[in-house]
């Protein structure tokens, strides 16, 4: 039972590699005695306990030699005949769970068929629950009050007896691929889908998988009344090993999830882009695991303001740009990730004042050189000089940076009224002039040294990245 597993193809419709169960030989009944000649290792009896449970099961699915012959075959039996009892309404249940329409009436009836399998189940040794195992951060619940239904759903598609090796298999599962995918918004993707050297893919919603989290895209992409229109990033994490320890597992996800966060955000350096990231969520890649799932969670949005509404169609130009941002290291990478982060949140706030807010940060992250107090003649006079060489060009954007600051200033202080046209004029010109600060900075690569464009009069020396 495999990736190409007509069985978990017809039952769930999923696609992914096989995964890898764990091998070696270990007498579990050795492990108690080896432990009690002395005190060295009383914190890893559990995890030595379990991990011969896990490769003593393993060895049983590989061989084929099932230890409990009897016990398995009832079980079997077992399902066979509540199929037989309770087809249609097993039928309607799973139909309404694939969907995702789970109501009280719902849980109690599918509790009330299972019953008589978890309770099997539970004399089972094998089959007995055991600690939830996390891959990069995504559960895998081993307990037969979860499992059951779905030793129900395969006996459906396989019968009993598959059904039992298909879970005999996923309990001898110690690594697994695992998929993260996010949302997102306000990108258009035409054509292929496109990968990035940090391993995001940007992909077509219609390519998402079956899994509940997946549905809710796809479905806002069919219904002409949705306010966003979304695709989906999606990094890849091979051989993820299973532990007990949910926060260190889970960092993996989130080391996932940050490459997503900044390979969206480099897109606001195009002027016409302020994608975000909507929810996300992770995946078993291995259609065996993913069968397993007995619970949908994923990651609800995490950023300010309005989320990007309409896609936008990506360019050849576009794309150069975002890959010099994510080439950038060290210190100048935090900085331009912050400073883009800004300006992305800027385009998307609805007042003036709000927006110069964000865009001033984005200059100080930039130009502001770590200096704290009142930067707005500092910063007019050094992005005058960073970005033009020619007098009237650098009054031109002195003027601009000095209005845009009086407009944060006026929003900051209090000075809040309705917003006239040439505020929005002001906010306009100002986040336009941090979008070329940033270009300027990641086509060098480096941190501008604010204090040397003062001093040199706009002849720049920039600052070695540090990591």
């Amino acid at each position: 039972m495999g990736a190409d597993s007509e069985l978990v193809e017809r039952a769930e419709g999923h696609g992914g590699d096989v995964q890898r169960p764990l091998r070696g030989d270990t007498d579990q009944a050795d492990i108690p005695q080896r432990m009690g000649k002395g005190p060295a290792l009383p914190r890893c009896r559990g995890w030595l306990l379990r991990a011969a449970h896990r490769r003593q099961a393993a060895l049983h699915y590989r061989a084929g030699r099932p230890h409990a012959d009897g016990e398995v075959s009832k079980l079997s039996e077992l399902l066979e005949k509540l199929l037989d009892k309770h087809a249609s309404s097993a039928e309607d249940i799973f139909d309404q769970l694939q969907r995702g329409f789970i109501t009280p009436a719902l849980s109690d009836r599918l509790r009330e068929i299972t019953a008589p399998i978890t309770s099997e189940m539970m004399t089972i040794d094998e089959f007995r629950p055991r600690e939830i195992q996390y891959f990069a951060g995504h559960p895998l619940m081993l307990h037969p009050a979860g499992q059951a239904r779905n030793l129900l759903k395969m006996a459906r598609v396989a019968g009993g007896k598959q059904a039992v090796e298909w879970y005999r298999h996923v309990l001898a599962t110690e690594k697994a691929d695992v998929n993260v995918f996010a949302e997102i918004q306000g990108i258009g993707l035409e054509g292929e889908n496109i990968e990035f050297p940090n391993g995001v893919k940007l992909i077509h919603a219609q390519h998402l998988s079956n899994s509940f989290s997946a549905r809710q895209i796809k479905e806002r992409q069919n219904n002409i009344y949705a306010a966003t229109r979304s695709i989906a990033a999606i990094v890849e994490i091979h051989n993820a090993k299973a532990t007990a320890h949910h926060p260190k597992s889970y960092k993996i996800f989130q080391d996932a999830f940050s490459k997503i966060m900044r390979t969206v955000t480099a897109f606001s350096i195009s002027p016409n882009l302020h994608p975000t990231v909507g929810i996300a969520w992770s995946e078993f890649a291995n259609p065996d695991l993913a069968a397993a799932d007995i619970s949908w969670t994923w990651q609800t949005p995490l950023h300010d303001g309005q989320p990007a509404s309409f896609p936008v169609p990506l360019d050849a130009d576009t794309l150069d740009w975002v890959k010099k941002v994510l080439a950038l290291k060290g210190s100048v990478a935090k900085s331009c990730d912050l400073a883009l982060s800004r300006l992305n949140l800027g385009r998307r706030r609805h007042g003036p004042g709000d927006k110069a807010i964000e865009g001033s940060i984005c200059l100080e992250a930039l130009l502001g050189g770590g200096e704290l107090g009142d930067l707005g003649y500092k910063l007019r006079l050094r992005t005058a000089l960073f970005l033009a060489d020619e007098l009237a060009e650098r009054e031109k954007i002195a003027t601009a940076i000095k209005e845009f600051y009086r407009l944060r200033g006026k929003f900051v202080h209090g000075e809040v009224g309705q917003p006239k046209q040439e505020d929005h004029r002001t906010a306009a010109d100002g986040l336009s002039l941090c979008l070329q600060v940033i270009r300027a900075v990641v086509n060098a690569g480096l941190t501008p040294d604010p204090k040397s464009i003062e001093l040199s009069g706009g002849k720049v020396k920039f600052k070695h990245h540090t990591a």
